[in-house]
């Protein structure tokens, strides 16, 4: 009997420690729950974070004039030779093989493709600079006429990466490695719809970044995105007499010299509207022929042909009010 009550005595103390230890792991039970709750808190604030922050770090933009700011041409519509070679329209932006640029508004751009293969882009400088570089080009489209056959490119001389824009409106991005051959780097977009079938296309900006992501996008301010540009093309006007300086004259071939804010790509093409050459109290004789002679960081020479004898010092101006310039294009081609 003796026997019998010590194991009772002893299983009674068993069951209470157990009851005890029952109590105490559903207490840490409730602990452990409370401070996964929390951590599952902290997670998801911290992916929210970093969301956050993801949207707010931007990449920089390696393409000029991304949200075609830039017009220094000054038209307010382009229309583009049906040819390979590039006719430039807003500032770095050129098209090929037949379209427009129809229109230029406060916040997009609207061009027209007319034929199969026609190409809106922006050719990059120093493309060897990014072989064997992983870039990302964005588009912001705003509206699109076609329901396929538009694509978004970058191309390298040897091949080619293409997102087909697949709907009227949206961010459409694509990446490619370039090519350790690359030939040139162009970012652009391309129409295969056929010759005939007039596609519109509203276009609000265009990126291109180094990586596989297309990071937002932020643009410039104004006047540095307008100095980037004066380095392919460059519009002075000559309705003031500071321009430019003469050298030597025989008759109606003149040198001169006229001073530039920036330094050009490579030696310019011209072409000018409405310029005479004044010298002295003369009243200043028409300009027929603009050719560049030589070129530095901060001045052009060039020979200047004139409708009547000029004299030794004189000045480039405008022969009528507003509507003079001459235009220096250093763009690639």
């Amino acid at each position: 009997m003796e026997k019998i009550d010590y194991l009772l005595d002893k299983t009674n103390v068993l069951l209470a420690e157990l009851n005890s230890l029952r109590s105490t792991m559903e207490a840490n039970k409730s602990s452990c729950d409370n401070n996964f709750s929390s951590l599952e808190s902290n997670l998801n604030s911290l992916e929210t974070n970093v969301s956050t922050i993801k949207q707010n770090i931007a990449n920089q933009n390696l393409l000029i004039n991304g949200n075609f700011k830039i017009n220094q041409r000054g038209s307010s519509s382009y229309v583009s030779a049906t040819s390979s070679t590039p006719t430039y329209m807003i500032d770095r932006w050129a098209m090929t093989w037949a379209g427009s640029l129809t229109s230029i508004n406060d916040n997009s751009i609207s061009i027209q493709f007319v034929r199969q293969y026609s190409v809106f882009k922006q050719m990059i400088e120093n493309y060897k600079d990014f072989k064997g570089k992983t870039l990302t080009a964005s588009f912001k489209i705003a509206n699109l006429s076609a329901t396929s056959g538009v694509y978004i490119r970058i191309s390298d001389g040897v091949g080619s990466s293409s997102k087909e824009i697949k709907s009227a409106n949206g961010s459409f991005f694509v990446t490619r490695t370039i090519d350790e051959n690359a030939t040139e780097l162009n970012v652009n977009i391309l129409n295969t719809n056929a010759t005939g079938a007039t596609v519109t296309l509203d276009i609000e900006y265009a990126k291109l970044e180094f990586g596989e992501l297309a990071t937002p996008f932020n643009p410039r301010p104004y006047a540095q995105e307008l100095e980037m540009c004066k380095r392919y093309c460059l519009k002075l006007t000559c309705t003031n007499s500071a321009k430019a300086y003469s050298t030597t004259f025989a008759y109606n071939t003149t040198s001169v010299g006229v001073f530039i804010p920036c330094k050009l790509r490579t030696s310019p093409t011209i072409k000018w509207a409405n310029v005479l050459y004044r010298s002295g109290s003369q009243g200043g004789a028409n300009v027929t022929n603009l050719v560049v002679n030589g070129f530095t960081t901060q001045l052009i020479s060039m020979e200047a042909t004139t409708t009547a004898n000029t004299g030794e010092c004189g000045l480039l101006r405008s022969s009528t009010a507003n509507s003079s310039y001459i235009l220096f294009d250093s763009e690639i081609y």
